[in-house]
């Protein structure tokens, strides 16, 4: 059996259980890997700012691919592999495509750090988003006037995430992006949400650069995840591997299924194909 060089794993549904915890087995197994030259990536649409409280778990891994594989970062080097944020004039747009609707949505700005509105965090249930309402309280910045601050500042934005109180509102919002002819990545995430991102801008393309930073190919990688914005990593990499709470969609393009994310998917897909 071909053992992979890079086990590239997404955060929520994969690598997390449903507590957003790493359990025991996981982190052992992730550590065992990295022990063994193995290169475990972290394949998140999360920022470094989400990320890091979970990093320090495994202190030998080299690269994460955040925000959706618009932030590829080198934690030994202390750089950026590659960075394309969303231009000013996107984001704008995204705001004022946003402000001609007739429903509320929750904006979420991933710089390096994670940026919402001061107030929003509080009815993040509203939004289908509560599960995340602790690690926003702990981590997130806090704007008075995020599309103010955002233009009076200037950071660099590599994803927005549109935070949804129902699918019908996301559809909408999909659809109001398109017919604008934004130049944008779409992707389904969670229950209501919509990640934007650069045009261009994949996990599976964040993926290709650490590989090309390693010598290896796209073909050396096994990638484990569940839902609608692993699918192209998923289908680019040599081996797919679905958790055992997957969407259908998800676990029929993969070549093999394991446990769920509570009971350990991540440590046996590990086991199997990297060690």
């Amino acid at each position: 059996m071909k053992k992979y060089r890079i086990a590239a794993l997404d955060m929520d549904g994969t690598m997390l259980n449903t507590k957003k915890e790493v359990t025991p087995q996981v982190q052992k197994a992730m550590n065992d890997a990295l022990d063994r030259g193995v290169c475990v990536v972290i394949n998140s649409g999360r920022n470094i700012g989400e990320l890091r409280e979970y990093w320090d778990l495994f202190p030998k891994m080299r690269y994460v691919n955040c925000v959706s594989g618009a932030l590829v970062y080198d934690r030994i080097e202390k750089k950026a592999v590659y960075e394309k944020p969303l231009s000013g004039e996107l984001v704008s747009a995204i705001f004022d495509l946003m402000e001609k609707q007739s429903y509320e949505v929750m904006y979420h700005m991933h710089s390096v750090e994670s940026i919402v509105q001061k107030g929003s965090i509080e009815r993040m249930k509203q939004f289908n988003m509560e599960h995340f309402q602790k690690m926003f309280r702990r981590i997130s910045l806090q704007l008075d006037d995020l599309r103010e601050d955002y233009l009076r500042e200037g950071f660099p934005v590599y994803k927005v995430n549109l935070y949804h109180s129902c699918e019908a509102d996301r559809l909408a919002t999909r659809k109001a992006i398109r017919e604008a002819g934004l130049p944008v990545v779409l992707a389904d995430s969670e229950h209501t949400s919509l990640e934007i991102s650069p045009e261009g801008v994949t996990k599976a393309a964040g993926l290709a650069h650490v590989a090309q930073s390693l010598g290896l190919s796209m073909e050396d990688v096994m990638c484990v995840g569940d839902a609608d914005n692993d699918r192209d990593a998923l289908k680019a990499s040599g081996l797919a591997v679905a958790m055992g709470n997957a969407k259908p969609g998800i676990k029929a393009l993969c070549d093999v299924t394991v446990a769920d994310c509570d009971h350990d998917g991540v440590a046996e897909a590990i086991e199997t194909y990297c060690i």
